[in-house]
């Protein structure tokens, strides 16, 4: 009744229709598009919100990306060349426009285009007077000097970012708190060139930040595929095709400081639900044209945003408004802190909804953003196809028009029923004292428009007025803001800074810390102050010390940090930035560490990590220091740790190609080390034979072996010895350590009695093999004299031989291992197609899939939940049926390779 009353009698009529009955097949399966008021009809929501069109065609067409220029101009990006090109043949079509209000009802009614033929763009961000564009590989500034409103400067700022894949290519450009330009490399990345210096940065598998105006270019946290985005505190998340939401809580430029650390994953999935990714479209199921065990699930999630207003409430600010243009919504996910992280789930009254959804199959949300009236915007492309066809079925997409809906395109604001949007000003028209006042407005967009203004006219005047602000404004957002634009001006005092460490708001004292960190070891004072914040209340302001302490190089900064990892050695993102900050004095960081109630399982990993910085800088006096420590250590705490710390100290120096004989002869304390460490390999030895002691002692000690030249033989047959023992977590601990090695002797000697070893141990085995080329070559030699069969190598292994990237190990497995088919299965299509009238028959379906599916699949009460899902293909054709039954090679899942 509710789609009857709202006008969509196409949905309503269908939902009424009893299951299978075909309501106009052709015009449900490829429903026509609706004129900008039908698709207004058709939205669900919050009652007490509305949307409200801001541009439809043809003021816009095919918008992917928008932003909000200080003048008040909206810049929009157009891929009107999507998805082959203007010609199917990649001719480049895309295009940057700004629009306008003229008549200053609020709404746009002019369309001016700065800059067509691009290829594909995907993001733009106004800078100055003109607008940066991503349309890869390049990023270009473009601008309109002589007023005619085409763009008569087009500079290449970077070049270099990937092309292949034409749904994750660079975007997403935004302005950060510490007064970079952030990017989302777009999932792949490249060895990026800075055209103003020639500097080229390989960010493959991380985003980026820049400095337009300058040659500065690094790679960024994380990894983002549409866009990356932050909220008003500085914390950076982003999405990608099947994720909601990522969270990116290490900054890179922190890591890299100490490259010999491992740090955790650099993004955190913030939903906490148990199917998080589940979706509830208002839109009908059509065809899929890719993946059917997708449908209501995330999988085009895209153009995330972090509401950073309180216009649509208080619930909503720092809510993240993912995209779904598949199925034709956009998801609210509520944020809570979570220690230096976060947790997210579904609003209390969109747990079975979503915050937005539409019955059009037309309606495609690609960009979410806050706009400064305090709406959330949302850019829709407006196409029937969204989908690239390089994944689309040739079957499917015979009968498809991809470029239908190239003509349209439509951008909503959501905003409370009755209650008016916030003025948006044009700043380039106030005063500088205007703009430092402007910095108290509850719009973070806005905020960032400010702040980059005063950047631009670096007006000295407003110094005193940023300063009083960041002292005693009543919003902490604009503390914070503040704060940024001084460090943008390089006019922070550390007079300010020491104030700002007792701010009442946690996340003002973590800006408070991170802009400090130059002034750290040129104000004493100052460098006191940010001391007693070590044991700060809020683990987020302590995180900040953590991370900040490593740009001063000083003893004191060692022993804070040391106090900072003691009270926080179980949290694996505070042990990452006491990391990533202990370059200068490891040993003193340590050192707070060797105490009776902080010694076990966190402590040796985290010493480990030390000692390889030790290793890595070449710093014996603190390796010896930090061995002096942990011969102090009571050996009544954990009787492997010693073994776990000195299998940590052996594998750095091997990583560095040193012998630890050598290493140590030329430090201080090198020859009582060198004994203690030739006695402990001894007594290892003897521990790993011992069956009385504990299996957990056991495999400490197997760690060990290998490590003397002189006993290297004799320690390689016991390693085999116990990996054929029978016991799995022995099995699993010597195989681990004999992968490590680098010793010709190890596949012989796991090649050895072959046939009287135990079936689990030959997979294991041919696993470890295949780690080295020469291993497996001998591998190739044991399955041509039949020692080893084909069988025993299991379809994934197989597939490692028959890809080798040696052409000559390649060439082998191919004569050893390929499969050989009497018929091939295109054949055998070949001649299902060709039947007529190919139909499926239920009932003799299910006798077939007792008889020969239930082993592994489970349907309707019957069979065994081995392998997919059956359930969820319930979508698909005949034809897809068929397909999957006569060539089930063609698709399967990586995780049922095995079976």
């Amino acid at each position: 009744r509710s789609e009857l009353l709202a006008g969509d009698l196409d949905h309503a009529v269908h939902e009424l229709m009893p299951a299978g009955y075909d309501w106009i097949a052709e015009k449900t399966e490829f429903p026509p598009a609706k004129s900008p008021a039908e698709a207004l009809a058709a939205f669900r929501t919050r009652a007490d919100l509305t949307v409200e069109l801001v541009a439809a065609e043809p003021l816009v067409i095919d918008p992917v990306a928008i932003d909000f220029g200080a003048d008040g101009k909206l810049w929009v990006a157009e891929m009107h060349d999507y998805p082959m090109g203007l010609d199917g043949n990649w001719k480049p079509g895309g295009r940057v426009k700004f629009l306008e209000d003229t008549d200053g009802d609020g709404k746009y009614d002019k369309a001016t285009i700065l800059l067509d033929g691009l290829p594909f763009p995907t993001g733009l961000m106004a800078w100055k007077k003109g607008v940066m564009i991503c349309a890869a590989p390049d990023i270009i500034y473009a601008e309109d000097t002589n007023g005619d409103g085409r763009a008569d400067v087009v500079t290449k700022l970077l070049t270099g970012f990937a092309t292949h894949n034409f749904q994750a290519r660079v975007n997403g450009l935004r302005w950060g708190l510490d007064n970079w330009v952030y990017g989302s490399s777009g999932l792949f990345g490249g060895k990026i060139t800075v055209a103003k210096s020639g500097q080229t940065v390989d960010v493959s598998g991380r985003d980026f930040r820049f400095q337009p105006d300058t040659d500065e270019f690094e790679p960024a946290h994380g990894l983002s595929q549409q866009p990356r985005v932050r909220d008003d505190w500085g914390e950076w998340f982003g999405c990608d095709n099947s994720t909601l939401l990522w969270h990116y809580p290490l900054p890179d430029q922190y890591v890299r400081r100490n490259p010999h650390v491992t740090t955790p994953e650099t993004r955190v999935y913030p939903p906490k639900e148990a199917d998080s990714n589940r979706l509830f479209p208002s839109s009908r199921a059509l065809t899929r044209f890719n993946d059917p065990g997708s449908l209501n699930r995330v999988t085009s999630g895209c153009g995330v945003e972090i509401y950073r207003d309180d216009l649509l409430g208080a619930d909503f600010y720092g809510n993240a408004f993912t995209c779904e243009p598949v199925h034709n919504l956009v998801h609210r996910l509520v944020l809570r802190p979570e220690g230096v992280t976060f947790s997210g789930q579904r609003a209390p009254d969109e747990e079975r909804s979503e915050f937005l959804s539409s019955t059009d199959n037309w309606f495609r949300p690609v960009e979410a953003r806050t706009g400064p009236d305090g709406a959330l915007w949302i850019v829709d492309m407006y196409r029937f196809v969204i989908e690239h066809p390089r994944w689309i079925a040739p079957d499917r997409l015979a009968r498809l028009d991809v470029r239908a809906g190239s003509d349209k395109g439509r951008i909503y604001r959501i905003f409370p029923k009755g209650k008016p949007l916030r003025p948006v000003r044009n700043l380039p028209k106030l005063s500088s004292g205007e703009l430092v006042a402007a910095l108290e407005i509850p719009n973070g967009p806005s905020r960032d428009l400010v702040h980059r203004e005063l950047l631009l006219r670096h007006d000295a005047a407003t110094v005193p007025g940023l300063m009083e602000l960041a002292a005693k404004s009543s919003s902490a957002a604009a503390r914070v803001q503040a704060l940024a634009v001084l460090e943008g001006l390089k006019a922070l005092s550390p007079e300010l800074l020491e104030k700002m460490f007792a701010d009442p708001e946690p996340l003002v004292r973590r800006q408070a810390v991170r802009v400090s960190e130059p002034f750290l070891g040129l104000s004493p004072r100052l460098a006191k102050a940010l001391l007693k914040l070590v044991s700060d209340a809020d683990v987020r302001v302590r995180y900040q010390v953590a991370l900040s302490l490593g740009e001063w190089d000083d003893g004191q900064a060692a022993e804070a940090l040391g106090a900072i990892a003691r009270a926080g050695l179980s949290d694996a993102w505070m042990r990452a930035a006491v990391l990533s900050s202990a370059l200068h004095h490891p040993d003193a960081v340590l050192s707070p560490l060797w105490k009776s109630d902080v010694a076990g399982d966190g402590l040796e990993p985290f010493a480990g990590q030390l000692i390889a910085t030790c290793v890595a800088t070449g710093n014996r006096d603190a390796l010896a220091s930090i061995w002096a420590g942990l011969n102090a250590v009571p050996k009544e705490l954990d009787p492997s740790f010693r073994a776990k710390t000195l299998a940590s100290l052996l594998d750095a120096l091997e990583r560095q190609n040193l012998s630890w004989q050598t290493y140590f002869k030329a430090g201080r304390a090198g020859p009582g080390m060198i004994a203690q460490i030739a006695d402990q390999l001894d007594a290892s030895r003897r521990l790993a034979r011992d069956q009385d002691q504990p299996e957990g002692r056991r495999a400490e000690a197997i760690r060990l072996l290998g490590r003397e030249p002189d006993k290297a033989e004799a320690d390689l047959k016991l390693l085999v010895e116990l990996a054929a023992s029978g016991s799995p977590r022995l099995q699993a601990a010597a195989l681990d350590h004999l992968r490590r090695q680098r010793s010709p002797q190890v596949a012989a000697l796991l090649l050895a009695d072959w046939n009287r070893r135990s079936t689990s141990y030959r997979s294991a085995v041919v696993g470890v093999l295949l780690n080295r080329e020469e291993w497996a070559g001998e591998l190739l030699t044991a399955v041509e004299k039949g020692v080893v069969s084909t069988g025993e190598i299991s379809p994934a292994q197989r597939q490692r031989l028959l890809n080798h990237d040696k052409a000559p190990l390649k060439k082998r497995a191919e004569g050893l291992l390929a499969v050989q088919r009497s018929e091939s299965r295109v054949q055998v299509l070949a001649k299902y197609e060709s039947v007529p009238g190919l139909a499926g028959d239920a009932a003799r379906g299910a006798v077939v899939f007792e008889k020969n599916c239930s082993s592994c699949h489970f349907l309707r009460g019957q069979g065994h939940a081995v392998g997919p899902n059956l359930a969820e293909f319930q979508s698909k054709s005949a034809q897809d049926f068929v397909v999957a039954i006569l060539d089930p090679n063609a698709a399967i899942e990586p995780k049922f390779v095995n079976y």
